[in-house]
């Protein structure tokens, strides 16, 4: 391999603009004493808004970007109360207070605080009982992979979705460590092999290390194969192992790289690491989880590949201007570094941060009009995730390597999970004066 590869204009050759806004309907979510995930599970409720309210503008650090209709719902509440306090407001919402005042006197708060409870519980002991908690190279991060999945997977029928999408986050943030700082040359290729050879010959786990073996074991968790397999009516077993092998394959590409000090040209570069980005295991598996049927023949269509496509290499290209500095004492190139390299030092990192915004608006654009499509063959559900995925990288890596930093989202974390969600003045959510039919007046 060469070790310079010229790349100029790859970077900036594409075309640029914002993503454009399509009309939203806001939605009301006021339920005192509920955490912040659990308000997508029981009061989904939509008003009509008020004067200068329609043109609230959402903050690019909060994790729920626009173009959902549950993603303003915190932000809008929290404005709404602001600015009526405790004056006169809209019968509808009052009505709606009330309907939430009354479900939280039947319980419902703690029932869903005991359920959140469960389901971390579950996925903590998940980690322990598959032995990644044993790894000294892996970092930690369940509770922002559960965060992305219930941040932006509100519906009950989407249990098993968050469950396996925040497993599956785990299990590529661990192989990513492993192929980063945690295994040898040797390794890695065996782990490589082991995976390849996984379904015709499960005796290959007797010839690796213990860490292979969790790490294999784990990337083929049988019941999110029996899940997905049962709620598609076929076997998905076989695209499940291939997207895991797609990553692996791609991450050994990376080592090679690494140990050989080849400089990639920038297509090169972008082609393999928007897979190392890791977003395969988490978001495609997903997609079997969320409602419709994806036969094989949507997996296979141009719109799916396209979707991933500009899904990962929009979150690589946010990773790679946030993470640049730690990359680089890695010993790593990214698209930072090969737009410096391209224009032979006269370019600045800073300039260089600058230039890779366009094509991540590019993306962004491009992805948005793909899920907004109407004729389409991959589901509308399922395209959806897509763009949440993308928005749950704009959240991490918008201002800084916030999913690198082990304090930077905690606040989030806790805000999502862990703090109830309570109105500022008990009075906004008590009956009128006219009683229960002052909230339903006659048309």
């Amino acid at each position: 391999m060469a070790n310079a590869v010229k790349t100029t204009g790859y970077f900036s050759s594409l075309p640029c603009g914002e993503v454009t806004s399509t009309r939203l309907s806001r939605t009301s979510r006021s339920c005192a004493g509920l955490t912040r995930s659990a308000v997508g599970l029981c009061c989904s409720m939509n008003h009509e808004q008020a004067g200068d309210l329609r043109s609230v503008k959402e903050p690019l650090s909060t994790p729920f970007r626009n173009h959902d209709h549950e993603d303003k719902a915190l932000q809008y509440k929290d404005l709404f109360i602001s600015k009526v306090g405790g004056a006169e407001h809209p019968k509808r919402l009052h009505c709606q207070l009330y309907m939430v005042d009354a479900l939280e006197k039947m319980g419902i708060s703690r029932y869903f605080s005991c359920q959140i409870k469960s389901i971390l519980d579950m996925a903590y002991r998940w980690v322990k009982d598959s032995k990644l908690d044993q790894l000294p190279f892996a970092r930690q991060k369940l509770a922002y992979f559960y965060l992305s999945a219930a941040g932006t997977m509100f519906p009950p029928e989407m249990s098993d979705a968050r469950i396996f999408w925040a497993q599956n986050g785990v299990l590529t943030t661990v192989v990513d460590d492993f192929f980063d700082v945690g295994g040898s040359k040797e390794e890695l290729d065996s782990l490589v092999r082991l995976v390849e050879m996984y379904d015709s010959d499960p005796s290959v786990l007797k010839d690796v290390s213990h860490v292979q073996y969790f790490l294999s074991s784990a990337c083929f968790l049988d019941i999110v194969n029996q899940k997905a397999s049962a709620l598609q009516d076929r076997d998905v077993t076989k695209h499940l192992v291939q997207i895991w092998l797609d990553l692996l394959r791609a991450m050994m590409t990376e080592v090679e790289w690494r140990m050989s000090n080849y400089v990639p040209s920038a297509e090169e570069y972008i082609t393999n690491s928007a897979l190392t980005f890791a977003l395969g295991p988490i978001v495609l598996p997903a997609l079997y989880l969320v409602g419709p049927k994806v036969p094989e023949s949507v997996v296979r269509d141009p719109e799916y590949n396209e979707l991933f496509r500009l899904m990962s290499t929009c979150g690589r290209l946010l990773n790679d201007i946030q993470g640049y500095e730690r990359e680089y004492t890695e010993g790593k190139v990214n698209s930072v570094s090969l737009l410096v390299l391209q224009s032979g030092g006269s370019m600045s990192i800073q300039e260089a941060r600058k230039e890779i915004q366009k094509p991540i608006e590019n993306c962004r654009r491009e992805l948005l009009r793909l899920v907004l499509r109407r004729e389409a063959a991959v589901p509308r559900p399922c395209k959806e995730l897509f763009w949440k995925m993308c928005k749950v990288c704009c959240f991490f890596y918008s201002r800084s390597d916030g999913f690198s930093s082990p304090e930077e989202k905690a606040p989030e974390v806790n805000a999502v999970i862990q703090e109830p969600l309570l109105l500022l003045d008990a009075s906004l959510h008590r009956s009128p004066p006219g009683g229960v039919t002052e909230l339903f007046p006659s048309a």
